[in-house]
């Protein structure tokens, strides 16, 4: 079941992945580390179900470090895996945060699942409609 809280979503998702991360599928086997992508692509198709409007991916890389990825949602940063780097928590963030900011390369992904993501969708739907 969908709420219409945006923070309520996210948590929930966070939530869902910490307890089922390797049952959605092998790809979040190291779960926050090195899924942001993935575990983008979820949420966003999730929050879209859900009615949220204007989802965009966000794919970033630093200049010299590593890549990452999240959504802005209705005027807020979502980032659910950001605490893979150490030196930050997940959750929402203002759209000026500066921590995002300082991925310099960003560009605007696809919501798009395609198929090696259509199963692990199903899996976390039915996870998020029991949480």
């Amino acid at each position: 079941m969908c709420e219409t809280d945006l923070k309520t979503e996210a948590g929930k998702a966070r939530s869902v992945f910490d307890k089922h991360a390797t049952e959605t599928s092998d790809l979040f086997k190291a779960f926050p580390r090195g899924s942001c992508g993935n575990a983008s692509l979820l949420l966003g198709n999730w929050l879209t179900r859900c009615g949220f409007k204007n989802i965009q991916v966000v794919l970033a890389k630093k200049e010299e470090g590593p890549s990452h990825s999240w959504l802005i949602v209705g005027g807020y940063i979502v980032d659910i895996t950001a605490d893979q780097f150490e030196e930050q928590g997940y959750g929402l963030y203002p759209l000026n945060s500066e921590y995002h900011a300082a991925f310099s390369e960003q560009e605007e992904g696809s919501l798009d699942l395609g198929i090696s993501l259509e199963e692990p969708y199903e899996i976390f739907s039915r996870f998020m409609e029991d949480a």
